[in-house]
């Protein structure tokens, strides 16, 4: 098992995706390790959250402009330099998982994938706190949104029976 440090970015494993069946997670690619996610320990349960990322930059940049000419709000994408490279950041469809489900950490280059400014990370997790609160709400921000709530009953449930063995 991978040891969880705050402020980088992992791969999940194949197995977390089989246990939930959320037909709106971004599975892993066959090929590549992908999608990444930024993870980062909700306080409340105990359990990692995941916000996948993407370097589709230009894509989520289109969305945002949009977004921002209709006066609406997009905390639930923001792009994010990561070992400065850019990061579309997708709050929207982040979701827990336990730590038991980190493959590994994303390394480029010889190198962690991080956040290392304490100030950014703050940021990161405070925004992703008000999306998590909003979903407890029943707050969708797309049509394909995973059903995290869901998945975080299925992860403390799973939690619970692996605190009793």
């Amino acid at each position: 098992m991978t040891d969880f440090v705050r402020g980088r970015l992992y791969f999940i494993k194949d197995e977390f995706f089989e246990v939930v069946g959320e037909k709106y997670l971004k599975i892993n690619k066959r090929d590549t390790q992908r999608p990444h996610y930024y993870a980062f320990r909700d306080s409340f349960t105990g359990l990692l959250w995941v916000i996948p990322c993407s370097s589709q930059i230009e894509k989520y940049k289109k969305i945002i402009e949009n977004k921002e000419k209709n006066g609406r709000k997009h905390n639930h994408i923001q792009i994010i330099k990561v070992s400065g490279i850019e990061q579309a950041f997708l709050f929207q469809d982040m979701f827990p998982i336990l730590e038991k489900y980190i493959k590994n950490p994303y390394i480029k280059q010889n190198a962690f994938m991080e956040i290392r400014d304490p100030k950014k990370i703050f940021a990161i997790d405070k925004n992703a706190k008000e999306i998590i609160k909003l979903m407890r709400h029943g707050v969708k921000f797309t049509p394909t949104q995973p059903d995290s709530v869901r998945i975080e009953k299925i992860m403390i449930e799973e939690s619970n029976k692996d605190a009793a063995k």
